[in-house]
């Protein structure tokens, strides 16, 4: 039964994995996080990552969060809306103060739709249809 409990089981059985990989995240300016599933078990990460959040403001968390509805590239607005409202629910797991909350807000970024982390020709992505400058 131990084995199933991450936090004890990597204490005993993986700690020289977690001194390394909290050694890169120190020396990181990025973190890119997947599969995160918040729960008990995640607390080695939670609490390392939100460590690493609030030392350096120049540290950013990039939270890749899986979900399979579509998101209309048109629609920008209402992508910023949904990746606000997650960056609310992510941060409140983290146990922030109302300050430390207001201070990493702008440091975690989840983006919204498919492949992420695809930045050539990102111009040509978006329809002509959307709008243009003028219209905002």
């Amino acid at each position: 039964m131990r084995a199933f409990v991450k936090p004890y089981f990597l204490s005993v059985y993986d700690k020289k994995r977690i001194e390394i990989a909290k050694e890169m995240m120190k020396r990181s300016s990025i973190i890119c996080a997947f599969g995160f599933s918040f729960g008990k078990s995640d607390e080695t990460w939670l609490l390392a990552i939100r460590e690493w959040l609030l030392n350096i403001n120049e540290h950013h968390l990039v939270y890749n969060y899986f979900d399979d509805k579509k998101y209309s590239l048109c629609n920008l607005d209402e992508c910023m809306d949904i990746e606000e409202e997650r960056k609310h629910y992510f941060l409140k797991i983290f146990n922030f103060s109302g300050q430390e909350y207001l201070n990493v807000f702008e440091q975690v970024h989840i983006p919204i739709g498919e492949n992420i982390f695809n930045f050539t020709n990102i111009e040509t992505k978006i329809p002509i249809s959307c709008g243009s400058a003028s219209g905002i």
